[in-house]
């Protein structure tokens, strides 16, 4: 689209991923998700970072300051 929205809530960093999903680093350092078309973000269990990335099919990469980087999909 050619508008940007504001979205909820309160990020350190973001990134989207290819199918639409947005992806945060929260307070805590928690990562969170908002699938296209939500109006809320939903909790990434097990998963925190410092930065995180989107990519191809959905993958999300989140960097941790004192660990190796972790993936999920």
């Amino acid at each position: 689209g050619t508008t940007w929205v504001q979205l909820p809530g309160t990020a350190s960093d973001v990134g989207g991923a290819a199918n639409g999903n947005a992806y945060a680093i929260g307070t805590g350092g928690r990562l969170h998700k908002m699938a296209p078309g939500a109006s809320n973000w939903s909790l990434v269990s097990g998963m925190t970072g410092v930065r995180v990335a989107g990519g191809a099919s959905g993958y999300v990469m989140a960097i941790k300051s004192e660990s190796p980087m972790h993936r999920s999909n």
